[in-house]
């Protein structure tokens, strides 16, 4: 169960609507009072004493309030019933005491969002310089551009591009309303290109605006891209699938066709892999020479590292071979078995 209730300050007539589930409501009220009081520590109610209704508790004394509750009803339907009564009575902001529009007792409608004392319109730009339009705040930019509330890291992102920090947030140049866009010289813009796919079973044909979009569809995480990025860079003659996704970027060339994919073969055969084993060994192969340290100057010409850790150690023990290597990179280690060594 739980309690819509009302405080109305007895000398301006404002009020103030809240929600509670305490069994008894009353006790919210004690609550408040306390609240106004004593300055809170509490984590929990870190933001209480910048409530407007605790301060004008202090300023007016809790005897010149009334508490009052108004409805009572079931916990799903409190948030929607104390939006309706601060709506009802126009008692956020300055007509009232609640400090939003109620629910999750967080939240503000964009257009409430330039209120904010710090709150600054910006200028929106495209990548090559031409201008858009204004906001009045950047984060009423932000929702007509993400088409959502944005999050602490996208607004830092855009005010970033405001002060000339980055070149660009979310495919736009931002500057403060008023301000020239500030200038970058040999700048490489890049462009967020649309991107579409193929199911590799089903052929099903998808399209996202972007690779974000993309891994939260496919991922069901919009971050975790790095897979959709390798299947977006793997060529269409060699394709990486992302979770049987085949993936392209939509970036005005031809489109790639589904019967043009083609994808090499996991297994490829005992032969094939044989062969680049030889090539990878033969690659590592590097003659190297051996010149004594003695009084004879000696020098011994080897094939491979192996071959001469083989002359010196016994046929099959390669454990000569890190000796050899240290010598040769290492300055201060005067010899490997009595000879100093280098790559021929």
């Amino acid at each position: 169960m739980a309690y819509i209730y009302s405080i109305t300050n007895n000398i301006n007539k404002k009020q103030y609507f809240g929600k509670t589930t305490k069994d008894n409501p009353y006790d919210r009220w004690k609550e408040h009072i306390q609240h106004a009081k004593h300055k809170v520590n509490t984590v929990g109610y870190a933001s209480v004493d910048n409530m407007p209704i605790i301060r004008a508790l202090r300023k007016y004394g809790s005897d010149n309030f009334k508490f009052r509750v108004i409805e009572e009803c079931s916990e799903d339907k409190v948030n929607e019933l104390e939006e309706h009564y601060i709506k009802e009575y126009n008692t956020h902001g300055k007509n009232g005491y609640n400090a939003t529009f109620g629910g999750e007792g967080i939240r503000k409608d964009p257009e409430q969002w330039s209120n904010h004392p710090n709150s600054k319109p910006v200028t929106c730009y495209s990548l090559d310089g031409r201008y858009i339009c204004d906001y009045d705040t950047a984060g009423i930019a932000l929702v007509e551009t993400l088409g959502r509330n944005p999050n602490h890291s996208e607004r830092r992102a855009l005010k970033a591009c405001c002060k000339g920090i980055v070149f660009q947030s979310h495919n736009y140049r931002w500057t403060w309303k008023g301000e020239p866009l500030k200038e970058w010289k040999d700048k490489q813009i890049r462009l967020r290109y649309k991107v579409y796919g193929y199911h590799s079973i089903t052929g099903e044909y998808k399209e996202w605006d972007s690779q974000a979009d993309c891994a939260e569809y496919i991922e069901g995480n919009r971050k975790n891209n790095a897979n959709v990025k390798l299947s977006l860079d793997s060529p269409r003659t060699a394709k990486i699938h992302c979770k049987k996704w085949w993936l392209f970027r939509k970036d005005g060339s031809r489109k790639v066709g589904y019967n043009h994919i083609k994808v090499t073969p996991k297994n490829r055969g005992t032969e094939y892999y044989k062969k680049i084993a030889e090539i990878s060994a033969s690659k590592r192969k590097r003659p190297v020479k051996a010149v004594s340290k003695g009084l004879s100057n000696e020098v011994l010409y080897f094939e491979s590292l192996v071959d001469a850790s083989y002359h010196f150690k016994g046929i099959g023990n390669k454990t000569g071979v890190p000796n050899i290597i240290n010598n040769i990179n290492s300055p201060p280690w005067c010899h490997a078995f009595g000879y100093k060594w280098s790559y021929q």
